[in-house]
């Protein structure tokens, strides 16, 4: 457990461009979009790429406390993805939030640190959580030659209830986001997680807060919104039924109590990619925050047999 203290800066009001960064920030361009990501150098000789993908509405400070650790693959790269963090939240920016969008974001990334020599010209691990993990299968099926191996981590489900379609569906209108408050956004967060009490549940709310006050939370929340739409337009059965043929070694990672995807889907997708299956005790749908040496371990066991 690290203290809020030594996560977030506090104040009274943020701008995201506030948030201190564990590494020295870069940027690339897709289209006339900024984006920003960061490179964590490798902690040995090893030389695999490891690209990580956020989930929905969360930037690259969603792995901070996994940079180090993956490191020891090889270089590690961590990016804002459009509309998130410090990246451009509108413009064209807007048009990148879909999967396609994503997609090439994330190979824009990818190529830019190769070209910077931060990375060598390797397939890269690719690792992704919930909408990312939707982004790392659609990476693999548009450029297999760019990915070694697949981490997918509580990946967003195709099956969800009744609630849990008409709690995206809200989610998806800017004027409902804009109306949720303290309580609402801890509700949220706590749902997250395992252990309601964890403390990133405190941290990443106190931070949610400070930057609702800020000048750019409008258009924060005008393109999470469009993304959104856009995850929920993305149907993971048929993104599968594309991928599976071209056999990427792959590993299914799910907190054994998320209540967002249910484990039920993470065993059918574990089966028709025919993919490993671990799952980790006492996370829910972020299990690289609740259980990050477990998910560490997990990844490197995984990383080092492909």
């Amino acid at each position: 457990n690290v203290p809020r203290s030594s996560v977030f800066d506090r104040g009274a009001c943020m701008k995201f461009d506030d948030v201190a960064y564990p590494l020295q920030e870069r940027w690339v361009e897709v289209g006339s979009a900024r984006i920003c990501n960061v490179v964590r150098p490798a902690t040995t000789k090893a030389t695999r790429p490891v690209l990580l993908i956020s989930p929905l509405g969360r930037g690259l400070m969603h792995y901070r406390l996994n940079l180090g650790g993956l490191a020891e693959l090889g270089p590690v790269i961590a990016y804002d993805p459009p509309g998130c963090g410090k990246s451009h939240k509108v413009g064209s920016a807007l048009d990148l939030v879909d999967l396609p969008g994503q997609v090439r974001v994330a190979v824009a990334i990818l190529e830019a640190a190769r070209r910077a020599g931060e990375v060598p010209p390797a397939p890269a691990l690719l690792v992704g959580t919930s909408y990312g993990a939707l982004i790392a299968l659609a990476l693999t099926h548009d450029r297999p030659d760019l990915a070694a191996g697949m981490v997918l981590s509580d990946a967003a489900g195709s099956r969800p209830g009744l609630v849990g379609r008409l709690t995206t569906f809200l989610l998806s209108r800017e004027s409902v986001l804009f109306r949720l408050g303290r309580e609402s956004w801890r509700r949220g967060l706590e749902r997250m997680f395992a252990d309601p009490n964890h403390p990133a549940v405190t941290a990443n709310l106190d931070l949610a807060m400070q930057l609702r006050a800020g000048p750019d939370w409008p258009d924060y929340v005008a393109a999470l919104a469009r993304t959104t739409r856009a995850a929920m337009a993305v149907r993971p059965d048929g993104l599968l039924e594309l991928v599976r043929d071209r056999r990427t070694r792959s590993l299914i990672v799910w907190g054994a109590h998320d209540c967002v995807t249910p484990l039920t889907w993470g065993r059918t997708l574990a089966a028709r990619l025919a993919a490993e299956l671990e799952v980790i005790d006492r996370a829910g749908h972020f299990p690289n925050i609740e259980a990050p040496q477990v998910f560490e371990e997990t990844v490197l066991r995984f990383a080092r047999n492909i």
